[in-house]
Order: C-alpha cells, then structure tokens, then sequence
C-alpha cells in the first residue's frame, strides 16, 4: 500500500513539474521556428521509391525534417522526409544509412544516423524523387 502511494505522488510532482515548467522551455526565435509542426511536402504520402544504398553520391541538410540526397550520380536526387526532428543533421560531418536488403526505402524502419557520443537515428517517412525545378526549389528556400 505504502509503494502505491509513493507512486501515486511521485506521478502527481512529475505532472505538476511539467505543466509548470512547460512554458520555460523555448527562449529563441530560431528555436521556436524549429520546434513548430513541420509542413509536409506537397507530395503523395506513400511513397514506393527506394535508393540502392551503394549508388548514394551525395546528401545535403535541407532543414530538420528534410535531406537531399544524390543517387547514382549529381544529375538524379531525392528528398527524404524524416519522420521526426532531426536538428543534429546540420551540424553533421559524416552520417550513415540503415536500409534491408541494400535499399532506402521510405517504408520499413529506414533511417539516417547521425554519428557522436549518443548516436541519433532520424527515421525516413517518404523519399521522393526531384525534378531539376524542385531541387532548385527545395536549395533556393533551405533553412540551413
């Protein structure tokens, strides 16, 4: 009984210490901009494009929930969409990819991982393949 209620008021401190300290929690602009509810791309959300992980030339940060990459070559790209933050990614030097069977699918627990101390995994929603208008785009309006 005395367990159930040790629990019982630790829950309820934990819950006012959240509530109240909630509103502290974002002090910049920057901050703020980044922790809004991504918008999704003007695409179809389900996605059957996939990337052989071998072809992969290049990737490039486009803000915390979106990347560039290039595969095979610098004349073909893809916007992945990741399913969470992922503001470690600008900063990032040297990223990984975890894909089954050789591919990066936007399905299936694909993800990017971003190497350090504590690595983060930033899971793919969706890859789409860009036209050279929509890369142009996507460069022109990037965050970072």
């Amino acid at each position: 009984m005395n367990t159930l209620r040790a629990r019982l008021a630790w829950t309820a401190f934990l819950l006012c210490f959240t509530v109240t300290s909630s509103g502290c929690a974002i002090t910049s602009k920057e901050q703020a901009h980044m922790l809004e509810p991504h918008k999704k791309a003007n695409f179809p959300q389900v996605t059957i494009d996939c990337i052989f992980l071998k072809t992969l030339y290049d990737w490039k940060v486009i803000d915390p929930y979106h990347m560039i990459v290039w595969a095979p070559n610098r004349k073909t790209a893809y916007l992945i969409e990741f399913d969470v933050l992922c503001s470690e990614a600008r900063f990032a030097h040297l990223i990984a990819f975890t894909g089954r069977d050789g591919r990066l699918c936007g399905f299936g627990k694909d993800s990017v991982v971003i190497p350090g101390p504590i690595p983060k995994r930033c899971p793919i929603g969706a890859i789409y393949p860009l036209t050279e208008s929509d890369l142009a785009t996507w460069l022109q309006n990037r965050a970072f």
